[in-house]
């Protein structure tokens, strides 16, 4: 997905956090591709699994939802890799 790489120390652990999505699809219809944005830390791998958003209608949309996977003691890498979903759907601007 093209702007989700990113690099943070989001735990403040000195251990980068190396996040990036992709879309998975095959393109007969509109529904919408399987998502999944994973964060890599040290030898730990945590996911948001879902799928993107696509628009049905003039002012409707399909898609966005997620569930996340393997964030057990990682609240702040789950806060930022929800935040960077809604970025990346265009629910919200990227920060500066």
């Amino acid at each position: 997905v093209p702007g989700s790489v990113t690099v943070t120390d989001e735990d403040g652990d000195e251990l980068a956090e190396l996040a990036f999505a992709y879309d998975l699809a095959c393109r007969s219809d509109v529904s919408p591709a399987t998502r999944k944005l994973l964060v890599l830390e040290n030898k730990a791998k945590h996911a948001l699994r879902g799928t993107n958003r696509v628009q049905v209608g003039e002012r409707e949309f399909a898609g966005g939802e997620f569930k996340a996977d393997g964030f057990k003691k990682e609240e702040a890498v789950r806060k930022m890799a929800e935040a960077r979903w809604q970025v990346l759907l265009g629910a919200t601007a990227p920060a500066p």
